[in-house]
């Protein structure tokens, strides 16, 4: 939601950002630590959020154990640097899109580039990731199969 907000919106696109999506898989790596090493322990309960979210914040920090301080730290500062590149979480941090990008690898049906593609890049600006079909982070949801003037996108089995 803050990216909608962000002054970038990710019109940087560089081979060197492919390297900090790295991001995710440590966030992956960290998740499953915590999860299987720790035992998911309960220093690491859940941010609050409620009305009054200033004070529940500040009694978890005065009463809380590193962990859970530096946890928040982290996704406070994600959060505000949200707003300046847009989908910072999604493309480089979220384990969650971590896991669907390798399982993208194998998958059957996706959305895909034909020969006939020119590189105008309207897909590119369509595009909520900023990326184009094939490319890591398509999300394979279709925002662009319309707008190709090419009609270069195609969404199914992958011609090999």
């Amino acid at each position: 939601m803050l990216g909608k907000f962000a002054f970038f919106k990710l019109k940087i696109r560089s081979k060197k950002l492919i390297i900090a999506q790295i991001g995710m898989l440590v966030a992956i790596a960290i998740s499953l630590w915590v999860y299987f090493i720790w035992g998911n322990p309960r220093m690491m309960i859940p941010i609050r959020t409620s009305d009054e979210y200033l004070t529940a914040l500040t009694l978890s920090l005065r009463f809380d154990e590193w962990e859970w301080v530096t946890r928040t730290a982290v996704i406070i500062s994600v959060m505000l640097a949200s707003l300046i590149v847009a989908n910072l979480w999604c493309r480089f941090v979220c384990p969650s899109g971590g896991v669907l990008e390798i399982l993208r690898k194998f998958s059957i049906f996706c959305v895909y580039k034909t020969s006939a593609c020119d590189d105008c890049d309207a897909c590119l600006r369509k595009c909520e990731m900023r990326t184009r079909p094939d490319e890591i982070n398509c999300t394979n949801y279709g925002d662009c199969l319309n707008v190709c003037h090419a009609n270069a996108i195609k969404f199914g089995r992958k011609k090999s």
